[in-house]
């Protein structure tokens, strides 16, 4: 569940980072006081995510190891948001889907079960019912899919929109469903 003062993908996406940072860190901040400095720095301009090709040489260079479950036989690249989704038509050419920054080292066996799901559904459905099932993304894999994504749906201009699975609450899987949904997304906005 996202922080209630967490209104759109575009924050929600940022307080995902945030938390990343802080596992990343090792912040074990019960009053959650780093995450709350981290999304209000990204919020006003005052903090940058990483660049992305500093995560592409860990998670698709040469060093081959599954994203997803550390296996090391079978790989291939997978896509991280699945190309064929075709969020916009500017999708076949677009240098954030199409390149290595969409993506990982993926065994047969992991890629075959994430199939075109996001990386938040694809954990939800390997966590078999865990509550806090976004924990056991590995840090770095998250905020590679995060900046993936936020480039995907600030294309799309679809980043302020706010519940987009009408579920009643904003969490981490109306990110995969505002993705699925392809961009399309006019009538869910706040």
């Amino acid at each position: 569940m996202a922080d209630r003062n967490v209104r759109t993908i575009r924050e929600l996406i940022w307080l995902q980072y945030a938390r990343s940072m802080a596992r990343t860190a090792g912040v074990s901040d019960g009053s959650g006081e780093f995450v709350r400095r981290t999304l209000d720095e990204l919020r006003a301009d005052a903090r940058k995510w990483s660049v992305i090709t500093h995560d592409d040489s860990l998670l698709a260079g040469p060093d081959k190891r599954c994203a997803y479950c550390g296996g090391v036989t079978d790989l291939s690249h997978e896509h991280l948001v699945p190309s064929s989704l075709a969020i916009t038509p500017k999708c076949p050419e677009c240098d954030t889907i199409q390149t290595l920054h969409n993506k990982v080292w993926a065994c047969r066996k992991c890629s075959a079960a994430k199939g075109t799901m996001g990386l938040y559904q694809f954990y939800q459905h390997r966590s078999h019912g865990r509550k806090k099932f976004d924990e056991a993304i590995q840090p770095l894999l998250e905020k590679k899919y995060l900046k993936v994504v936020y480039d995907c749906l600030d294309c799309a201009r679809s980043l302020d929109c706010g519940d987009v699975d009408g579920d009643g609450e904003l969490t981490v899987l109306d990110i995969d469903y505002a993705l699925q949904l392809k961009g399309r997304l006019w009538n869910v906005l706040l």
